[in-house]
């Protein structure tokens, strides 16, 4: 079946730094979406996807649930487990809200390479992990190019 080919998890999770809340979620993916604007290899679409952002000041977590209130905190993405065949979507549209108020193309170059090991990209403080190195490489098999602009093309 479909799941076990193209089926991975993520852990989303929040992690106050002045108390003691975390909040964890693991969900299924079929694909991975990466931003290809400011990201000119794959490498670095996937460093920006785990990229942990911190929420401070006017944008603190609300801890509230647990009795905390507001709290500095750090938020992200943790690749949880990777599927068999990994399929990466990279993201080539983008509302623009300066200019045009619509969705744009981006026409940034990506480079990608023909082999890659995941293994930096999964998570990595669960001693639990013992990973096969070789499970976690990727030989490039194909790409799926959209040919046109926002409102019609073809892929």
């Amino acid at each position: 079946p479909t799941p076990d080919l193209f089926e991975g998890k993520v852990q989303s999770y929040i992690r106050c730094t002045s108390v003691p809340y975390s909040s964890t979620k693991i969900e299924s993916f079929l694909d991975i979406q990466l931003n290809v604007k400011g990201c000119p290899t794959l490498y670095e679409s996937l460093q920006q996807f785990v990229h942990e952002e911190e929420l401070e000041g006017e944008n603190q977590y609300d801890a509230s649930e647990a009795g905390f209130g507001k709290q500095d905190a750090k938020k992200g993405v943790r690749i949880h487990t990777l599927p068999p065949v990994l399929n990466i979507h990279l993201k080539r549209f983008e509302f623009d809200m300066a200019a045009t108020m619509g969705m744009i193309k981006v026409h940034d170059r990506l480079e990608f390479p023909l082999v890659m090991d995941m293994t930096d990209f999964l998570m990595d403080d669960d001693d639990d992990h013992d990973y096969d190195r070789r499970k976690n490489v990727y030989h490039l098999h194909s790409i799926v190019m959209h040919s046109g602009c926002v409102g019609g093309g073809h892929y």
